[in-house]
């Protein structure tokens, strides 16, 4: 194989992983498929997670969640996350007065 420049060659156009490409296998030139490459790349063969991936609430057993994804709205320490996933601020006083009532024992 000539020594040439990656920039200075052809663009292969689409491949479908069926063309044949040399590789150096310790210190032999071998051939291989396009296909099995990207096999040794794919997340599942070498045990990694992919770049974007997706997991139902029920598996999701450790860790932490930013507040962004619990609900829709703004959290912050004037809200709280109501049953239907919102961040809502909380009627005027009801709580607090409740709170107060029994620190008070009223």
């Amino acid at each position: 194989m000539a020594t040439t420049t990656i920039t200075a060659l052809t663009s292969a156009g689409t491949l479908d992983g069926t063309e044949v490409a040399p590789v150096d296998k310790a210190g032999a030139t071998r051939k291989t498929t396009l296909q099995e490459i990207a096999d040794l790349a794919d997340p599942a063969t070498i045990g990694a997670a992919l770049t974007s991936h997706t997991h139902g609430a029920a598996n999701i057993v450790s860790g932490t969640l930013a507040t962004a994804r619990l609900g829709s709205g703004t959290a912050n320490n004037t809200t709280f996350l109501r049953g239907d996933q919102t961040w809502a601020v909380p009627a005027s006083g009801s709580g607090d007065s409740y709170l107060r009532r029994i620190a008070l024992g009223n």
